[in-house]
């Protein structure tokens, strides 16, 4: 049985529950970058109602699993995700996720989590061995109370998890946002300060910010990144 797919010693804890209850389910070790991937693309394609994920703090690979999950989103499949408040201040990151809620994606962040977590159609669950390197290794559980509890604590940590605003799609009028305003939004979309934004549409650092100011009033956001994703959410980048 080749290495990745060969069932693990499973963790003390895991054992315990082995053998106190026969209902735990199966329990499988990946080991390798390239076994997880694998797995992650297998398990991404059979899935056809749902997809569950609690994030780490490591999300900078995030946006390799584009096409996965834009496929999942035109097939139907819900994806909801909670991930870590701080993760947003990495560009790619919060660009990526700007991306899934314009797609329909349901984010929420919450300040820390315990480890990587995703739940494919409530059947197969992905945990990760290492929380500080997710793509190193990973259990793959099945059926069983385990697994039922790694759905619990995903639907504990979405409770409590705050919301990203959820804002209308519909394109205010062209009348509405003056062309140097809609470039603003798109590089703040794309992760611009406004510093760089001033020196690209050759402003003051100061009018860029009481545009920003301007813009976050008429969109409802409270933050850069809710406007970046008002502004996403209105088609406007």
């Amino acid at each position: 049985m080749p290495e990745s797919q060969r069932v693990s010693e499973a963790p003390p804890q895991l054992r315990l529950l082995r053998g106190a209850d026969s209902d735990v389910g199966g329990v499988t070790r990946l080991e390798g970058a390239d076994a997880v991937r694998r797995f992650r693309e297998r398990a991404d394609a059979r899935t056809t109602r749902e997809r569950l994920d609690l994030l780490s703090t490591s999300t900078g690979a995030l946006p390799a699993g584009r096409g996965r999950d834009q496929a999942a989103l035109g097939r139907g499949v819900r994806l909801r995700t909670v991930c870590p408040t701080d993760s947003l201040e990495d560009r790619r990151t919060s660009a990526y996720v700007r991306w899934l809620v314009a797609e329909g994606a349901l984010i929420r962040t919450t300040p820390s989590l315990p480890v990587p977590l995703t739940i494919y159609d409530r059947s197969t669950a992905l945990l990760a061995v290492d929380p500080a390197d997710p793509t190193r290794a990973a259990h793959v559980v099945t059926g069983g109370s385990l697994l039922t509890a790694l759905v619990g604590l995903f639907e504990m940590h979405w409770k409590t998890a705050a919301e990203l605003p959820s804002l209308g799609r519909r394109r205010p009028a062209g009348k509405e946002l003056a062309p140097v305003q809609l470039e603003l939004l798109k590089l703040l979309a794309a992760g611009g300060k406004d510093e760089s934004a001033a020196r690209e549409l050759g402003l003051s650092v100061r009018t860029v910010r009481r545009m920003v100011s301007d813009l976050s009033e008429r969109l409802g956001a409270r933050s850069r990144f809710e406007l970046a994703v008002a502004a996403a959410r209105a088609d406007l980048v």
